[in-house]
């Protein structure tokens, strides 16, 4: 899966989209965490590290040119998950696990 980084300096709110914030997409991302491992599990932290701009269609997910908001999920100790939240449709998709 190829993909396009926005610039490190990008502002990290996209304007006009359904999700447009850091903390809506952290929500979303926790959410869907809860829900895909069954319940409540220690989280320490949801954080946003960067918005793609996607290079490719992904089926059922996104089309070439969307953008999605990329959120990390750290249990006590290790990276648990890391999820895209899409900026659009507010839909989730699991890279790790």
């Amino acid at each position: 899966l190829r993909q396009v980084k926005e610039s490190a300096y990008a502002s990290l709110r996209i304007k006009g989209a359904k999700v447009s914030t850091e903390d809506q997409a952290e929500r979303l991302a926790s959410e869907a965490y809860f829900k895909r491992m069954g319940g409540k599990r220690a989280i320490q932290t949801a954080k946003v590290v960067s918005i793609h701009k996607l290079d490719v269609e992904i089926k059922g997910f996104s089309q070439k040119g969307d953008r999605v908001w990329e959120v990390r999920i750290y249990g006590a100790r290790d990276l648990s998950a890391v999820i895209w939240v899409h900026s659009e449709t507010a839909t989730t998709k699991f890279l790790v696990p």
